[in-house]
């Protein structure tokens, strides 16, 4: 393809790719310099003239209109992504932090949990007792 300074660098092209006939860049030069460096020689002559711009009103405005709903689907899609990453590393944070504290309230718990603590606020009722595992009521 002769690409002269006038020429846009994104728009539709015919065949930036050989299964493509008609597809969307963002810049063309991109795939051009691609194709250069990465095509077997014999080739690089006949894809480079395969590539033609295609005014962009000679694409069906249907085409053109799927395409651009699709694009901003693909940005509101990446946007949520990242958006989803970041919550998720908010998450996994949360998680850490409520480990890390739950690990606290065990140890609190086990150093307070104990009858010893609980009798300083006052003895148990009379046919009340503690046998080491539960509350003990005498028979009526």
């Amino acid at each position: 393809m002769t690409v002269q300074a006038s020429d846009p660098r994104s728009g539709w092209f015919r065949f930036l790719h050989h299964e493509t006939p008609l597809e969307w860049s963002d810049n063309v030069d991109e795939r051009l310099a691609y194709i250069q460096k990465e095509k077997p020689p014999h080739e690089v002559g006949g894809r480079l003239a395969a590539i033609i711009r295609i005014p962009d009103d000679a694409v069906p405005l249907a085409l053109r209109e799927a395409w651009r709903a699709c694009e901003e689907a693909r940005q509101a899609y990446g946007e949520a992504w990242r958006a989803g990453e970041e919550a998720w590393r908010a998450c996994e944070e949360a998680g850490r932090a409520y480990e890390e504290a739950e690990r606290a309230r065990e140890e609190a718990w086990r150093a307070y949990n104990t009858i010893d603590f609980v009798l300083q606020f006052g003895p148990l009722p009379e046919g009340v007792t503690w046998n080491g595992k539960e509350l003990i009521f005498a028979s009526a």
